[in-house]
């Protein structure tokens, strides 16, 4: 997209400013330039070359967590992220040679876990760890909470079919059902070391409820990291390399919300992808499904991806509610942002730790002790924030907590 395309979506904003209250990051800094009329008077006067690109400008356009809470409640239905998107990537063109390279090395570094992973692994259970955080280098690089983020349970990757679920279904009584339904599951570009668990969730309730299921072992991204860091076209090349693997199967199942909702920007799988909780909810369950029936209540964070694009908030509680014993509860003030947001949790930590710390209030007000979610940046925000305030917390995806309650048994 050029630049007289992007000032063509500009146009249609009236700045009225109807959005401003539902702005994560105009409640936080209460400045016109943090508020959705802001930067786009902001990508107005850059492209417009009325205003010079400066830093603190292109600040303020990356501190946009592309939460998609303005484009909700905009009568004139500005597409904010779309603007904001293209503009960052004139803009990340327009950046010295070194800078861009750099950004993009470790871009296309966070979406290979196969390369990423031993790295981290080794950092994690070395001494090396111990050394940089105490050397300060992380807080002077504005990577400590980088550091924070890191599960703290061994990375493993599970590739191909190799998956315990799919192993420990065989010889059960579900185990001749899973024949007649093909259905993939898209494990994203880190799902296979981060989401293990919750692939392997997926898998276990779709074989018991009749399903073949295909996970595959090429790795596979939607394309949203590059797309929102400044590298649209790369974003695309991952989009389509994904499409070509996916793009046979009936259903193609996501296990995270913001994953949905960028593939379902492809006309290819628009129609074929779909949310594996709102599946799998919608679906008719085995009437010889056995499960635990323990009371429990679980909190709901809804992320803003799984509200706004994708436009379905009550997936997870309309799965949950298939379980006899479980009371689901959306967390109270759900509507709002965790501060997780892809890199932004990484970029922009004033902002995203201010937000984190209002979710993490609400969590303890409630005296939740477990929290699901259903998009993986939100998930290892929360858990991070809950260890810093020393809260035993458990937070996870809903579909582990489905697997779990399905009792298996042996034949």
């Amino acid at each position: 997209m050029n630049s007289e395309q992007i000032l063509a979506l500009t146009d249609t904003c009236v700045k009225c400013g109807l959005c401003l209250p539902h702005c994560p990051t105009y409640r936080k800094a209460v400045q016109e330039a943090d508020s959705p009329r802001g930067r786009i008077a902001i990508v107005q006067g850059l492209l417009n070359e009325q205003i010079p690109n400066t830093y603190s400008l292109n600040r303020r356009l990356s501190r946009c967590l592309e939460c998609h809470a303005c484009e909700a409640v905009c009568p004139s239905k500005v597409p904010v992220t779309h603007i904001i998107d293209a503009t960052r990537a004139i803009l990340t063109a327009r950046q010295p040679r070194y800078k861009r390279s750099l950004r993009y090395f470790l871009l296309n570094l966070a979406v290979r876990p196969a390369i990423l992973l031993p790295l981290v692994r080794y950092y994690q259970h070395s001494w090396l760890r111990l050394l940089i955080q105490r050397s300060g280098i992380l807080k002077f690089l504005q990577l400590d909470n980088a550091d924070n983020l890191l599960p703290e349970y061994p990375i493993r990757e599970i590739r191909g079919g190799n998956f315990p679920a799919l192993n420990a279904i065989q010889g059960s009584q579900y185990a001749l059902r899973a024949s007649a339904h093909p259905i993939a599951i898209f494990p994203g570009c880190i799902g296979r070391s981060i989401d293990a668990n919750v692939i392997n969730a997926a898998i276990k309730i779709l074989t018991c409820f009749g399903y073949q299921v295909s996970v595959p072992n090429q790795p596979c991204c939607c394309g949203a990291l590059h797309r929102h860091d400044g590298f649209a076209a790369r974003g695309d090349l991952e989009l389509a390399n994904t499409v070509s693997l996916f793009k046979n199967y009936p259903h193609v199942l996501t296990l995270a919300s913001a994953c949905l909702a960028e593939l379902r920007t492809s006309p290819d799988l628009s129609k074929t992808v779909v949310d594996a909780n709102r599946f799998i909810a919608d679906i008719a369950w085995p009437d010889d499904l056995v499960i635990d029936t323990t009371p429990q209540t679980i909190w709901v964070h809804t992320p803003c991806t799984q509200r706004h694009p994708v436009k379905d908030p009550q997936a997870a509680i309309d799965l949950l509610t298939h379980l006899p014993g479980v009371t689901p509860k959306p967390l109270p003030k759900n509507i709002t942002c965790c501060g997780a947001a892809g890199t932004y949790m990484l970029k922009h930590q004033d902002i995203s730790l201010s937000l984190l710390a209002d979710k993490i209030q609400i969590i303890k007000d409630v005296k939740a002790t477990i929290v699901v979610t259903t998009n993986t940046g939100c998930a290892l925000r929360l858990k991070a924030g809950l260890r810093a305030s020393n809260l035993e917390v458990r937070v996870c995806h809903p579909l582990e907590i489905v697997a779990e309650l399905i009792k298996v048994t042996i034949l």
